[in-house]
């Protein structure tokens, strides 16, 4: 396992966690790694909760905000590791070019930062 630089996601988002649930990721830098000729980057984020039932659930933001989520979703404080998808290297160079969450306009959410020349030859 190699990083090879860096992401810097532009805006909070959900990703879904590897155990079927949800994790909200909130803007930030986060390492992108190379592991056995696959490529992605790993975030951090708090763990999203579905529960059931017809009452919203408020929880304490900080600073004495409260958040109110709608019935059966709400995010946790616990704190757990999320690898977006995971791309060949053709898969992410094609990614890198054409997809519209990397590229300028209003669709942007990611900033690549790459230390290695391989994935623009």
């Amino acid at each position: 396992m190699e990083i090879i630089g860096t992401v810097e996601i532009l805006r909070d988002r959900v990703y879904p966690d590897a155990n079927g649930g949800d994790v909200y990721v909130v803007r930030g830098i986060y390492p992108v790694i190379t592991d056995e000729g696959l490529t992605f980057w790993r975030m951090e984020g708090k763990r999203s909760t579905h529960q059931k039932g017809p009452e919203f659930v408020c929880v304490e933001a900080g600073s004495g905000l409260f958040a109110v989520y709608p019935p059966g979703d709400y995010v946790t404080d616990e704190i757990i590791n999320v690898d977006s998808r995971k791309f060949t290297e053709s898969e992410f160079q094609e990614f890198l070019l054409t997809d519209p969450a990397c590229l300028e306009g209003p669709e942007k959410r990611l900033e690549f930062t790459l230390s290695l020349s391989l994935y623009f030859t």
